[in-house]
């Protein structure tokens, strides 16, 4: 899995309640809630990751390269 903040191997088993990744990324924020161990802080987290728009080509951290 992907690095998230917040995620770490205990909480990435248990988001596998969840399913595959594909599905993880189309959660909402109330279903990572539902995960035990996974507070509101961590559920928008791994919220934001997966829907945070993609950075333009030939940049790095929003600077054009």
């Amino acid at each position: 899995m992907v690095r998230i903040p917040g995620v770490g191997p205990k909480r990435k088993k248990a988001l596998k309640y969840l399913g595959d990744l594909q599905s993880i990324a189309r959660a909402e924020i109330k279903e990572f809630q539902n995960v035990l161990g996974i507070s509101q802080r961590i559920a928008k987290n791994i919220f934001d990751y997966f829907h945070k728009p993609p950075r333009p080509q030939g940049t790095k951290n929003g600077i054009k390269e």
